[in-house]
Parts: C-alpha cells; sequence; structure tokens
C-alpha cells in the first residue's frame, strides 16, 4: 500500500500554497467531469427537536438557532494531530494539491476552545458553503483568485485577515509556521451578523436507538481511500467499531487521533465520490490545485450503524443541499452524531467491504 516517501522539505514546499506565498501561472489540463443530468431529488430533514448538521436532541434553543461556523483546518503530516475535529457537527475531507487533504470543519451544536491549524482557503469550498445558510467562515490567506471566489461566495469572513484578533500562533516549537495558528469557535462566533440563522439539514437520521434498515442496507467493516498525488498518497481507513457504535478513522496506517489523543470516531461516514478538475493554478512544486466537482451526481457509499448502502449523490446547484439516496431513490437515514463526508476521488482504488 502507498505510503507517503516525499521528504519533509517537499512536504513543506508542496504546503506553501496554503499560506498564498507562492505565484500561480495558468495551466489546462482535461478531467473527466461528473454528468450533469440529475436524478430526482429529496429534500434532508433533520428532526424538530435535533440538531441541523447531527440530528442529536437539542437541548439549547439560542444554539439550535445559530449560523454554522466553517474553519479550515490543515491536515498535511506537520499539522497533526489537529485540535477541534472532535467537536465539529459534520467535517468534510477535501484534495487539495498532490495527494494532500484538507478538511472543512463545520460547528453548530457544539462549539471548541482551540481550533488548530486553521489554513487556507480552496475553491471547493465555494461549492459547499452555498447550501450552509450563509455561515461564518474561518481561514488563513489563499490565492489571489481563490480569496476573490471567497469575498464572492454567500458567507460571512470572519478568517485572519478580516479578524486578525481572534488568532494566536502556538508558541510549539513542534509546530513550525504556518501550522501553528490557532482560534476558538466562541471568539469567532463575536462576529456573527445580526439575522443570521442556522443551516438547513444536510441529512436525514433515524431516531435514536433505530438500526439500520430498508432499500439497499448491507453489513460493512471496512472502507479504504485513497487521495493520490504524484509525490504524496493520503491513505485513509475506517474500521467499524461495534462497541462504541462509531467508525474509527485510521490515517496512513495509523489511528487518527486528536490532539487530545481521542481517537476520531464519527458515527456515519458518507463517501461521495467526485471528479477534481484543474483550477489553472499551480503550487511552488508544479502541482495542479484542483476543485471537487459539486454540481452534479454521482456514485455514493452511506455507511453508518456497521451497514453500508452504495447509492447515488445528486447537487443541481451549489446553493442546494446534496442529496444521498438509496437505490429506492429515497434519502438514506443516519444514526444522529458527527459525520465524516469524504469527498473521494472517483476511479481511484477506493473499497467498501
Amino acid at each position: 500500500m502507498p505510503r507517503r516517501t516525499l521528504p519533509l522539505l517537499l512536504v513543506v514546499s508542496v504546503c506553501v500554497i496554503a499560506a498564498g506565498a507562492c505565484g500561480h501561472k495558468s495551466k489546462v489540463r482535461t478531467a473527466a467531469s461528473t454528468t450533469t443530468s440529475l436524478r430526482a431529488t429529496t429534500s434532508t430533514v433533520a428532526p424538530a427537536n435535533g440538531y441541523p448538521l447531527t440530528g442529536l436532541p437539542a437541548a439549547d434553543a439560542a444554539v439550535k438557532g445559530r449560523p454554522a461556523l466553517v474553519i479550515k483546518i490543515d491536515d498535511a503530516p506537520l499539522a497533526r494531530p489537529q485540535y477541534g475535529l472532535n467537536d465539529a457537527d459534520v467535517v468534510v475531507v477535501e484534495k487539495v494539491e498532490d495527494g494532500v487533504t484538507r478538511f472543512f470543519a463545520v460547528f453548530q451544536s457544539k462549539d471548541s476552545p482551540r481550533v488548530e491549524p486553521v489554513r487556507s482557503a480552496r475553491v471547493t469550498d465555494t461549492g459547499l458553503v452555498g447550501s450552509l445558510n450563509r455561515p461564518l467562515y474561518a481561514y488563513s490567506g489563499g490565492n489571489e483568485r481563490t480569496v476573490a471566489k471567497i469575498h464572492a461566495a454567500p458567507l460571512v469572513d470572519v478568517g485572519y485577515n478580516a479578524q486578525p484578533a481572534e488568532f494566536h500562533r502556538d508558541g510549539d516549537r513542534r509546530r513550525p509556521p504556518p501550522y501553528n495558528l490557532f482560534t476558538a469557535t466562541l471568539d469567532l462566533r463575536k462576529h456573527t451578523p445580526a439575522g443570521a440563522g442556522p443551516p438547513p439539514a444536510w441529512f436525514t437520521y433515524r431516531p435514536a436507538g433505530q438500526g439500520a434498515t430498508g432499500a439497499g442496507v448491507t453489513p460493512a467493516s471496512t472502507v479504504h481511500l485513497e487521495y493520490r498525488g504524484k509525490h504524496i498518497n493520503t491513505i485513509v481507513d475506517y474500521q467499524w467499531d461495534a462497541p462504541n457504535q462509531a467508525w474509527a478513522r485510521t490515517q496512513d496506517g495509523g489511528p487518527h487521533v486528536d490532539a487530545s489523543g481521542a481517537r476520531v470516531s464519527p458515527r456515519n461516514v458518507v463517501v461521495q465520490l467526485v471528479d477534481y478538475v484543474d483550477t489553472g493554478d499551480t503550487d511552488v512544486q508544479g502541482n495542479p490545485v484542483p476543485q471537487a466537482q459539486l454540481v452534479g451526481t454521482g456514485e455514493a457509499w452511506i455507511l453508518s450503524d456497521g451497514k453500508v448502502v452504495k447509492g447515488t449523490w445528486s447537487k443541481p446547484s451549489e446553493d442546494k443541499v446534496t442529496a444521498f439516496n438509496g437505490p429506492d431513490g429515497k434519502p438514506v437515514p443516519l444514526t444522529p452524531g458527527q459525520t465524516w463526508l469524504e469527498l473521494a476521488v472517483r476511479g481511484n482504488p477506493n473499497t467498501v467491504s
């Protein structure tokens, strides 16, 4: 199985683009586009008394009604272990340069006293924020064209350049810049504009304690995903942990833990198989900067309760919620709790069993 073999110096160089410090040049490559012939979609619905992005019972009406907060979190080797991932309602995994991944972490029902390391924006994010009802969006830098698109997107900029007082540098020498920028969710929420509202539900949920049944449901225990690049491969595995009713995440052969040592183990994993296309930008090593194609339709694996449904995803436009439907065309309900959404590369050696 491929592992990271890139020298450390090159790893750092590949990631320099995240700070917006390198120049970019236009470069056109062809890639298969996701088909845009959409199947009928069905709206997702969170329980009336539940938080919109987890389906868990809402103990606080004010929290339930507040906007989503997106924070971009790095996943390069020097960025690990991260702070705050286990406090997010939803974590979206997106491929960036070479075979490196980055996290689009969405906080709504919970807060985190420390989220680190905060890194730069990517154009893929514009295909996600549109379905969150103008979320707060925190990031640190990005290339000129990406930042222009972020500023044009339906979001509230609470990033480093907009609110520098809410970000700090970690003094731990094991975290060199730019992998040491951190913030806190409550600090960023101080900049919530008047009238901001909660996001719509991204998923449908089963009642608490109800197991996964229905069309296309089959047992599953493992998921294997590969984000391949020219020099770097990020290898992700999930293993069903029946005692804890969660999917234990492994990355590059080792348990994925946060900075406190707690295992990343979401209740649900949704694998959305997508195409990535070249944005025309490159990093300092000449690696294309990719963008996930999130409008259209394609294959999806919906994992919950130790089972999988091989279905479809569909999204008619950037402002619509992506529907994840089973073979019967109906939404696949998840277990209430945290969900990791993997924007996996269609055509890479991804498996579920």
